[in-house]
């Protein structure tokens, strides 16, 4: 037989349970949903202030690169014009130099002796801040797409010049000035044991070819030089767009 004196409380008691359970388990969730949000919510609140930090830096970073970039440029255009005006003048007194081996009446002395006393100027430009800009992969820093395809073709034409002006100037130029003063001594004064007379320095063809070899080379290094910097103003252009400047 079956007791049912009891079994009314039990199942109050089981059924009273239970819900406090549900209600403990709804509890439980609420809490565990509102620590959920707030660690979410912190994590997105803390990547935001990441990304808007990293992007505070970055800016900076590539302030800083086209700053110097420009500082850079300066210099380069300041050392190539006067390499240019130096050469410039050095070729103008070998294009002298070779007219007068079509004349008759040799200059006088101390005239040879300027035209025969020159010399070159091999220059390099600033290639440091656009070379760590491409070579540490910081390009990516550089927002504007054609600035960046600007610093990649100046640094390739940077150290292209600088290899072939090397080529030219010491391959080319330096044997051709030994072989000129070989003919033509440098200080060698009226009285010197080398000394050599206009006229008869003027009378030897191997001089006249040396000479021509020399405003050759000359040429070509000037051509080097005017075309780096063209280079370089090209990009100061780049930068001055970038910067908006007039």
């Amino acid at each position: 037989m079956v007791n049912d004196s009891g079994g009314g409380p039990r199942i109050e008691r089981r059924s009273a349970d239970q819900t406090g359970a549900r209600r403990s388990l709804a509890q439980a969730a609420r809490w565990f949903a509102a620590e959920f949000l707030v660690v979410v919510c912190g994590v997105l609140v803390a990547l935001a202030l990441n990304a808007y930090y990293q992007g505070r830096v970055e800016a900076q970073r590539e302030a800083g690169y086209i700053q110097q970039l420009a500082a850079d440029l300066r210099e380069s255009e300041a050392v190539l014009e006067r390499a240019l005006a130096g050469n410039e003048a050095e070729r103008a007194k070998l294009m002298q130099l070779l007219a007068l081996f079509s004349r008759e009446e040799a200059p006088s002395l101390e005239a040879f002796r300027e035209l025969t006393t020159f010399s070159i100027r091999p220059v390099q430009p600033t290639l440091s801040t656009a070379q760590a800009v491409v070579e540490t992969g910081d390009l990516n820093l550089i927002s504007d797409d054609s600035l960046r395809s600007a610093i990649i073709q100046y640094v390739g034409a940077g150290e292209s010049y600088n290899e072939t002006q090397d080529a030219v100037a010491w391959e080319w130029l330096t044997p051709s000035i030994r072989d000129f003063y070989e003919i033509v001594p440098p200080g060698a004064g009226p009285r010197h044991p080398f000394a050599i007379s206009p006229t008869e320095a003027l009378s030897q063809k191997a001089l006249y070819h040396t000479v021509f070899d020399l405003q050759l080379g000359l040429s070509n290094h000037i051509r080097l030089q005017q075309d780096m910097l063209d280079h370089v103003r090209g990009m100061q252009g780049q930068i001055e767009r970038v910067l908006g400047e007039p």
